[in-house]
């Protein structure tokens, strides 16, 4: 005789509530794992994986099985809820509000945005201390924020970086030139402004870290910072506006965007 199925909890987390209904459909239709994986095109380890919540599906997958057992959008509206759950909780309620927004003004100290990275160049970031599977969910989710830069109204982008994210050396010269290079395709856009603070400029006030400010038109702005430990949203209207602020004084550290584009390019040939 066969193993048991291991049960399933499926209150414990969106994804074991996708795994649990998964095996639930699976198992009324007759189909192993491996006959349920051909038909949506996976292995039956997969399956089992996903089944257990050891692994996350891939988007396309939820939309696959809601083909094949006829559960209209289900899968795929559960998919949502389950890759917020790689995120940590800190950060969970920030990438919904950046696709909602309209404008996003962001200074960065250390390393490149999110929404600006290639993927060779995140990947990096997060390679450090994860074990592949998370890495490759937590990767596919930070390129899938970057879709709202080329949706059909686009967020207005003004990106301010200190110009020693720009020599951290983040996965070795390749991958740095890539993501040099993309920053300078970015910045031709006309809804991105990219400003370099450089080298040198001495004492700042972004010294003090990185910060975002989120703004809607309809709604008041919410700002965003990050540090070692976690990540804070700002509501309160005054903060917020403070931090408006720090931003504008930062910029005002900053080149103008055509010598910073210049910078780019110039750092980018002598890598």
């Amino acid at each position: 005789m066969g193993r048991r199925p291991r049960p399933l909890d499926p209150t414990a987390s969106a994804a074991a509530l996708f795994g649990a209904k998964v095996r639930k459909h699976r198992e009324a239709n007759g189909w192993t794992q491996d006959q349920l994986g051909e038909k949506v095109f996976c292995t039956g380890d997969l399956i089992s994986k996903i089944e257990l919540a050891i692994r996350s599906p891939a988007e396309q997958l939820a939309k696959e099985f809601d083909r094949l057992f006829g559960t209209g959008e289900y899968f795929h509206e559960l998919w949502h809820l389950v890759n917020k759950e790689i995120l940590p909780d800190w950060f969970r309620p920030y990438p919904d509000l950046e696709a909602e927004a309209t404008s996003i003004r962001t200074f960065g100290f250390g390393l490149i945005h999110g929404l600006l990275q290639t993927e060779d160049y995140a990947r990096e970031i997060f390679r450090s201390g994860l074990d592949p599977e998370k890495l490759d969910q937590l990767l596919a989710t930070r390129m899938k924020r970057q879709e709202i830069l080329v949706r059909g109204t686009p967020p207005r982008l003004w990106v301010v970086l200190d110009e020693r994210a720009l020599h951290t050396g983040v996965g070795g010269p390749e991958v740095m030139k890539g993501q040099i290079a993309h920053l300078i395709e970015l910045a031709r856009r006309l809804n991105v402004i990219i400003q370099i603070v450089p080298d040198g400029r001495g004492a700042y006030l972004g010294l003090t870290g990185p910060i975002t400010i989120l703004g809607f038109d309809e709604g008041p702005d919410v700002a965003y910072f990050e540090n070692q430990v976690g990540g804070q949203l700002v509501e309160e209207a005054a903060k917020v506006e403070k931090c408006a602020v720090r931003f504008e004084l930062i910029r005002a550290s900053a080149l103008p965007q055509e010598e910073s584009l210049e910078l780019l390019k110039a750092i980018l040939e002598n890598l």
